[in-house]
């Protein structure tokens, strides 16, 4: 596992607070079903009501990060994309994303 996540919560749980930290890779759900199980003993999440009923949050956020729209910077529709202002504004376009996304619903 690479990226700039995995080198914060490196920084934050082994190279400061001391702890032995490996990292894995799983599809999203399994990832969340096996902390909610204790076969894993963390993740780094958003908090939300529905994950509340497994686990517990720390009380500081470890990173915290905007979530933007994009698109490609030559659509024919970027202004109009870009200028949205509402979820249901959205609902026109084709939108995607990743399996797994608890943001949006996947069919």
């Amino acid at each position: 596992m690479k990226g700039v996540l995995v080198d914060l919560l490196t920084e934050v749980f082994q190279n400061i607070l001391g702890y032995h930290v490996i990292h894995e890779g799983y599809p999203w759900v399994r990832a969340q079903e096996m902390v909610k199980t204790g076969e894993m003993d963390g993740f780094c999440i958003v908090a939300t009501l529905g994950r509340e009923k497994y686990t517990i949050f720390a009380e500081t956020p470890v990173l915290q990060s905007p979530i933007l729209i994009a698109t490609s910077s030559n659509s024919p529709k970027k202004e109009e994309i870009l200028s949205t202002k509402t979820i249901k504004g959205l609902s026109k376009y084709q939108i995607s994303s990743y399996r797994g996304n608890g943001f949006v619903a996947m069919n």
